[in-house]
């Protein structure tokens, strides 16, 4: 960028884009990631300059992320894993690499800190519905080797027919999840009979 950025004031005033971030120092980057830890909030409006886009600001294909279809939640969740922002903006916003370039860095990480929060709004109500531990047995009969297949697993669950399964990664993730739920309550029932008529057998044969 040529000049050091070291107060939030200066920072404000260049209003640096995310191919500057590249060139940057390494005392101004750790600058910059220290203000955006600390005081940017999250925001849903991509800033956005005619000159590079259609419109001057964007707003998110949905604010409700329960709407994205299940391919783009897995698609976000597979860019937080790579830690690449623009996998992850690109789902939201009609962006293309060279476009997100000319974004403004602070406003780029306001639209991820957002993304995250809705994103773990997600996680919250699935640790909460569909979270299940594996019991010792099934550990020992390898059932933790089913982990690697990731989402593709859930994905088997509910559309065994191969035929459908690109359908079923089209649909909104309410109605995914909804599946998941349901199919896990019922999983739940049948052990639970399982185990108490287990247990009324053992108390038949003393």
């Amino acid at each position: 960028m040529g000049k050091l950025i070291n107060s939030l004031e200066r920072l404000l005033l260049s209003r640096p884009k995310m191919d500057d971030y590249l060139s940057m120092l390494p005392n101004e980057k750790d600058f910059i990631d220290d203000v955006i830890k600390n005081y940017v909030k999250p925001n849903s409006i991509l800033r956005t300059k005619k000159h590079f886009f259609l419109r001057k600001n964007v707003e998110p294909k949905s604010n409700d992320f329960w709407k994205l279809s299940w391919n783009d939640i897995l698609m976000i969740r597979n860019g937080f894993k790579k830690n690449n922002l623009y996998d992850v903006l690109k789902i939201l916003y009609p962006i293309d690499e060279k476009q997100f370039l000319k974004l403004e860095i602070l406003n780029v990480f306001a639209c991820y800190k957002y993304i995250t929060e809705q994103m773990q709004k997600l996680e919250a109500a699935e640790l909460e519905r569909l979270n299940s531990e594996i019991k010792d047995e099934d550990k020992m009969a390898g059932a933790e080797e089913l982990l690697e297949y990731g989402y593709y697993n859930s994905l088997r669950a509910i559309c065994p027919d191969l035929t459908k399964q690109e359908e079923y990664l089209k649909l909104p993730y309410t109605i995914i999840f909804r599946e998941l739920a349901i199919s896990k309550l019922i999983n739940d029932i049948n052990l639970k009979k399982q185990e108490n008529a287990s247990r009324k057998n053992q108390t038949n044969g003393r």
